[in-house]
C-alpha cells in the first residue's frame, strides 16, 4: 500500500547563494539519491535552477526532474519525490557567478526564513542548507554571521550549538564565526559549560548513549602544558569542566586536540 505524505519524511533543502555552488550541488546530489518514503523540498528560485540545469545538461550531466510549487497552499498535497518551492526573487536579474551580490544575499536569507516557516508548520522534518556567501548577506544589510545564528534567532532559541558529524566523529564548537585573534577573548567559562551540557543531553536523546563521555579540548598548544603556552585552560576551560562533573556529566579534559581526536577515532570518547 502506498504510504501517505503525512507518514513520509520531508526534507527541506535551501538553495544557498544563487550565484554560488549550492544549486549545482543540490541537483547533482539528488540525481544520485534513491531512497524510499522521502520527499525533498528545494527552497529557492526556479530561474536559478533552470539555468544551472541547462548548463549541466550541456555538459551531459544527469539532473533530476522536480515539480515546481508556486501555490504554497498545495504543499501538503505534493506527491512528487522532489519539489522546488519557487520564491521568485531572482527572476531575470543579472549577476556574475561566484561574485558577491546584495540581491543574492537577500535571496539566501529569504530561503532560510521560508525553510524555518516550513519546519514550524510541520511540513518538513529536517533541513539541509547549501552554502551561503557571508559577504553577500552583509551587502544586503543583514548582520548575522552565519546559518547558526540566523536560525537561532528565527526560532527564538537561546541555547544552541553547532555540531559537526562524520561517521562516529562528533565535534561541538564553543565559538562560531570568530576571527582567530578574537577567540581567546571570546571564551567564557559559562558558555563552555552550556555546550558541554547541550552535548550531554543531545547524545542521550538522539544517539541513545546512556552515559556519554565528553572530551573538552584545550585552546593552546598541548592544552598549555601546565601554563607554559597560556592560561585559558586553567582560568576558563577547567572551571567549566569541573562544573559539568559536579552535575554528574562525564567529562575529560581540557586536553590537547591531538589527544582528544585520537580518543575519538578509537571510540574512547563520544564527542
Amino acid at each position: 500500500m502506498k504510504q501517505s505524505i503525512s507518514k513520509r519524511i520531508n526534507i527541506g533543502i535551501t538553495a544557498g547563494d544563487p550565484c554560488g555552488i549550492g544549486p549545482e550541488i543540490i541537483l547533482k546530489a539528488l540525481a544520485k539519491i534513491d531512497v524510499k518514503d522521502v520527499h525533498f523540498f528545494i527552497i529557492g528560485d526556479y530561474s536559478v535552477f533552470k539555468r544551472v540545469k541547462d548548463r549541466l545538461k550541456y555538459r551531459n550531466i544527469k539532473t533530476p526532474h522536480f515539480a515546481i510549487i508556486r501555490n504554497f497552499n498545495n504543499l501538503p498535497k505534493i506527491s512528487k519525490r522532489i519539489s522546488l518551492i519557487d520564491l521568485d526573487i531572482i527572476t531575470k536579474r543579472k549577476f556574475c557567478m561566484g561574485k558577491a551580490h546584495k540581491v543574492c544575499g537577500y535571496a539566501s536569507v529569504e530561503y532560510i526564513k521560508e525553510s524555518v516557516n516550513l519546519a514550524k508548520k510541520g511540513i518538513i522534518n529536517a533541513l539541509v542548507t547549501a552554502p551561503i556567501n557571508k559577504k553577500s548577506i552583509h551587502l544586503a544589510g543583514y548582520k548575522w554571521p552565519g546559518h547558526t545564528e540566523l536560525m537561532a534567532e528565527l526560532t527564538k532559541t537561546k541555547k544552541y550549538a553547532m555540531m559537526f558529524i562524520a561517521g562516529h566523529i562528533k565535534v561541538v564548537l564553543v565559538t562560531t564565526h570568530l576571527p582567530i585573534k578574537e577567540v581567546s577573548n571570546g571564551l567564557r567559562s559559562q558558555d563552555i559549560y552550556e555546550k558541554i551540557r547541550l552535548s550531554h543531553m543531545y547524545l542521550k536523546r538522539y544517539f541513545n548513549i546512556k552515559k556519554p563521555l565528553i572530551g573538552v579540548c584545550g585552546l593552546n598548544p598541548h592544552a598549555s602544558d601546565g601554563g607554559v603556552f597560556g592560561d585559558e585552560e586553567e582560568k576558563i576551560i577547567l572551571p567549566a569542566a569541573r562544573k559539568a562533573r559536579k552535575d554528574k556529566i562525564n567529562v575529560v579534559g581540557p586536553e590537547s586536540a591531538e589527544s582528544l581526536f585520537y580518543k575519538m577515532y578509537h571510540k574512547e570518547i563520544d564527542i
